[in-house]
């Protein structure tokens, strides 16, 4: 980030009067770059229908992590670990939450291409996972 390109709080900030003038700041190169798809065409595709058909008292909100929706209830450590790592690299494809307190509702993941499952049949499967709340 440079001063040139205070970036989106900066600019956030700067609708509120506050202004940046450090000329010490220095430009930090990291190494990634912006997806081109962050959604995979059948994916975008699904999120186009599906935001025109749920109630409007829900939101979606794309790939989201199981451990964002999930916790471990066990005490014993070496069964958090061992549970924990069962979730924290999966995410489900769509997560239907209530818009007035984003408590989830219902997860979809689709059985596409992207997925690279072997066992899944031509078309697009639907899995819906339902929360207990």
């Amino acid at each position: 980030m440079s001063a040139n390109n205070p970036g989106c709080l900066g600019a956030i900030l700067k609708l509120f009067g506050v202004k940046f003038e450090n000329k010490n700041l220095k430009e930090v190169a990291f190494p990634y770059a912006m997806r081109d798809d962050f959604l995979s065409p059948s994916e975008l595709s699904f999120y186009k229908v599906l935001g025109q058909v749920i109630p409007k008292d829900l939101i979606i909100c794309p790939k989201v992590s199981l451990k964002d929706i999930f916790f471990v209830t066990d005490k014993d450590r070496s069964n958090q670990s061992k549970y924990f790592n069962k979730i924290s690299r999966k995410h489900v494809d769509f997560l239907l939450c209530s818009s007035e307190t984003m408590q989830p509702v219902c997860g979809i993941e689709l059985d596409d291409s992207s997925h690279a499952r072997h066992d899944s049949n031509n078309g697009t499967d639907i899995n819906f996972f339902l929360s207990i709340i």
